[in-house]
């Protein structure tokens, strides 16, 4: 008798936590759309998809973009340089924070705290990210490989956000065994907008080719939820081939990588920059975002490469 009525307590005390934090989801639950279909996504990138280089591809046209990965924790702690990444400029319409941690709990407030204080039209959770340190400790594509734990961090978040709730992952955790089909359907039924599958392992990082047949699996099995293919688009005929080859209703354009070696030496032998701007080479891009982001990378770039259709 005394056991369940401290249960019955229990049960009580969550409720009454679970309406202070949100009256609303004991209500019918309103959540604002994002229309996905045919659009441009930058992918997110630490160290590269900062305020300015994104910027200059919103100027070549991308019409998603989203903010490096930042520490949920980090967040929550209120550390300066993990708050200026989610920092929105006024040319980016659809803008998105990128999230990484490991349990419910700190994501989850962490979402609260960003729908309140930041100005953002979605947040996506970091399942790709190979960094031994956050994948020791569950986070980033460490993840995929603790089930409950990811439904649960899907329902709290979308529990207390209004906005879209994205994911990005990897095909899995090893080379061999590739896991992200698995997680899918579970997903999807738990209210995930969008879904956006890596076509590499954490193994393999960013080495080796994409794998597109993968992805085209994955894509089938998310049925109305839109699924992004990522990896090795890097030009706009790939792009145009991987909507040919594979129905999806969305394509990510994913960061080409660069040594800087490579790249200071094609700028060397390029005489008059705009001059190469105007024959409208793939070198353009390239060359406007080094100028802004020289003086901040020591260590390898990873640049993309955007190129539109001209009807």
């Amino acid at each position: 008798m005394v056991q369940n009525l401290l249960k019955l307590r229990v049960m009580l005390r969550n409720v009454l936590v679970l309406l202070i934090l949100k009256p609303s989801n004991l209500l019918e639950k309103k959540q604002k759309k994002i229309d996905w279909k045919d659009k441009l996504y930058l992918s997110p990138l630490t160290t590269v998809g900062n305020l300015p280089f994104r910027r200059i591809c919103k100027e070549f046209g991308v019409d998603i973009t989203c903010g490096e990965m930042a520490m949920a924790s980090n967040i929550l702690q209120g550390a300066n340089q993990e708050w200026a990444l989610i920092k929105r400029h006024a040319t980016e319409d659809i803008f998105g924070v990128q999230v990484c941690g490991n349990n419910p709990y700190v994501l989850t407030r962490c979402a609260q705290v960003l729908q309140e204080q930041a100005n953002i039209d979605f947040v996506d959770i970091n399942m790709g990210c190979p960094i031994d340190l956050v994948y020791q400790q569950g986070g980033g594509c460490g993840l995929m490989r603790r089930e409950k734990v990811l439904y649960s961090v899907v329902e709290c978040m979308n529990d207390v956000l209004d906005i879209p709730l994205t994911i990005k992952m990897r095909t899995g955790v090893y080379s061999d065994k590739n896991t992200a089909h698995k997680l899918i359907s579970g997903l999807c039924d738990r209210g995930v907008s969008l879904i956006t599958v890596h076509g590499r392992s954490r193994e393999q990082r960013y080495t080796r080719s994409a794998d597109w047949n993968y992805i085209e699996t994955c894509a089938a099995l998310a049925g109305q939820t839109p699924l992004f293919g990522n990896g090795d688009i890097l030009s706009y005929q790939d792009y145009v081939e991987a909507r040919v080859s594979i129905q999806f209703d969305l394509v990510l354009h994913f960061i080409a990588t660069y040594l800087i070696e490579k790249l200071v030496a094609e700028v060397k032998n390029v005489n008059n920059p705009c001059d190469r701007c105007q024959q409208g080479s793939s070198l353009a891009v390239l060359l406007a975002a080094l100028l802004v982001l020289r003086e901040w990378r020591r260590a390898e770039l990873r640049l993309v490469t955007i190129r539109q259709s001209q009807t």
